[in-house]
């Protein structure tokens, strides 16, 4: 245990020293308090998580899925834009809920 003002044993820093002499528990250090910069990481993780899983992947899904019908519009529709284009709108604007709406609409019959 170190005293209070050394300021180094064995010639490594007293942080170092302290950090070797802890125990992990659940990936943490025991009565380590969570710094201000490991609560901005995890909310960093938190956020890149939700993009990806969000959006990201069902917008992927959507553009790569053969489900999605054509890219061109039909010859002689009323609207400009394609099915798979509504899909890819639908997605960007409602994330999860307009891929699950996706994959519920374009689901085969058994």
């Amino acid at each position: 245990m170190l005293r209070c003002g050394e300021a180094k044993r064995k010639g490594r820093p007293v942080e170092s020293q302290n950090l070797m002499k802890g125990r992990f528990i659940n990936g943490a250090l025991e009565g380590r308090v969570p710094s201000v910069m490991d609560q901005i990481l995890l909310t960093q993780i938190i956020a890149w998580s939700l993009l990806i899983g969000g959006w990201l992947l069902p917008l992927a899904h959507v553009l790569l899925s053969s489900r999605g019908g054509p890219w061109k519009a039909r010859e002689g529709a009323r609207c400009p834009l394609s099915p798979r284009f509504g899909w890819v709108v639908i997605v960007l604007f409602l994330g999860p809920l307009g891929w699950l709406m996706f994959w519920r609409g374009t689901s085969r019959a058994a």
